[in-house]
């Protein structure tokens, strides 16, 4: 019992009382997770752009260009002489 708490007791400890949270160091981390997450989708987009030349520019947040990407059987490169349609 001395260093055993069930966890709803600790739960509601910390509800309570509260929890130290270091704020300048989730600053700097929050700046390192930026920096990190802004390299990681310019090494996503690279990579996209060889599977199709405009990857470079796709949304990466966007759901339907991710799929479309990853998992469409057509490939559709759009040149300026071809039309664009809206067919499926």
């Amino acid at each position: 019992e001395k260093f055993w708490k069930p966890f709803g007791e600790i739960l509601t400890d910390i509800e309570r009382t509260g929890i130290f949270i270091d704020r300048e160091y989730l600053r700097e981390q929050a700046k390192v997770a930026e920096k990190d997450k802004e390299a990681k989708v310019a090494g996503f987009r690279k990579w996209a752009e060889k599977l199709c030349p405009d990857g470079i520019y796709m949304n990466t947040r966007s759901g339907p260009q991710k799929r479309h990407l990853l998992f469409s059987s057509k490939r559709v490169v759009i040149t300026s002489e071809q039309p664009v349609t809206n067919s499926k």
